[in-house]
């Protein structure tokens, strides 16, 4: 079955014992505009809705807006190990892979961002050009 947007927030919320107010807080949105995207009334979800989810609760945004992976980013064992192996340093290795991961989040985070931008640009096209139909056909 294919999970909604709904659904995986639903699902978020559960895994980390979060309550609607507590979306409230991270987002910065009411607690109807939280509702409606809980009910799936709302289909467009601004930047700061996400930002603050994915900051909050390091949820893997793959997962979360396109319900690809899993919930949270996996980091495999066998390359700690043998990262740890190779720099002999466990202190400089875990940074080392900090830095690498910390890089790869940025990365998908500002295209992922930039995606709903885009987004968010062709929703406002699409309601001018519905505008501007309305105002023809009520001449």
């Amino acid at each position: 079955m294919n999970k909604t947007f709904q659904n995986r927030l639903e699902e978020l919320l559960a895994d980390k014992n979060l309550k609607t107010r507590d979306l409230v807080v991270m987002s910065d949105l009411s607690k109807q505009a939280i509702y409606d995207i809980l009910r799936g009334r709302v289909i467009h979800y601004n930047k700061k809705f996400i930002e603050g989810l994915y900051s909050q609760t390091g949820v893997s945004l793959d997962w979360l807006l396109l319900g690809k992976g899993s919930m949270y980013p996996q980091y495999s064992q066998t390359e700690n190990s043998q990262s740890l192996a190779e720099d002999g340093e466990p202190y400089l290795a875990a940074k080392k892979r900090q830095r690498e991961t910390g890089k790869q989040k940025n990365e998908q985070v500002e295209h992922l961002l930039n995606l709903l931008e885009e987004k968010d640009k062709r929703i406002k096209d699409l309601q001018g050009q519905v505008e501007f139909l309305k105002n023809l056909l009520n001449k």
